[in-house]
C-alpha cells in the first residue's frame, strides 16, 4: 500500500500545469492610499529594493528577502502591464509571451539590479 501512495505521489509531482496570469490593475480597495498614490507606490517599490540589496550585500539574506522578492516581482510585472510598447504589443498580437515580460522587467532601471541578483 505505501508504493501505490508513493507511486500515487511521485505521479502528482511529475506533472505540469501551465497558467496564465492576468495582471489587473482597477483598485477594489478605495481607501488604500498605496493603491491611489504611485508616488507612494514607487516609494515602496524603492524601499523594498533597498532592503533586499541591503541584506545580500551585508550576507544577511533570510526567508523575510524571499519575500520581499516575490512582492517585488509583482511590482514587476504591474510596472510592465503600464508599459504603452507592451500594452500596444499585446493588444496587436492577442498577449506577450512571458519572455517579452521577464526581458522589459531585466532591462529595466528600476528592477535589472535585482533581476542580477
Amino acid at each position: 500500500n505505501s508504493n501505490s501512495n508513493s507511486n500515487s505521489n511521485s505521479n502528482k509531482q511529475s506533472q505540469t500545469s501551465t497558467t496564465t496570469t492576468s495582471t489587473s490593475t482597477s483598485n477594489s480597495n478605495k481607501n488604500n492610499n498605496n493603491n491611489n498614490n504611485p508616488k507612494s507606490e514607487k516609494k515602496s517599490v524603492t524601499n523594498l529594493l533597498q532592503k533586499f540589496h541591503s541584506a545580500i550585500e551585508t550576507n544577511t539574506f533570510e526567508r523575510k528577502h524571499q519575500m520581499m522578492s516575490g512582492t517585488i516581482m509583482n511590482y514587476a510585472v504591474r510596472d510592465a502591464s503600464h508599459d504603452t510598447h507592451l500594452q500596444k504589443r499585446s493588444r496587436a498580437e492577442g498577449g506577450l509571451a512571458r519572455s517579452e515580460i521577464i526581458d522589459w522587467i531585466a532591462a529595466s532601471d528600476t528592477y535589472k539590479m535585482w533581476v542580477d541578483r
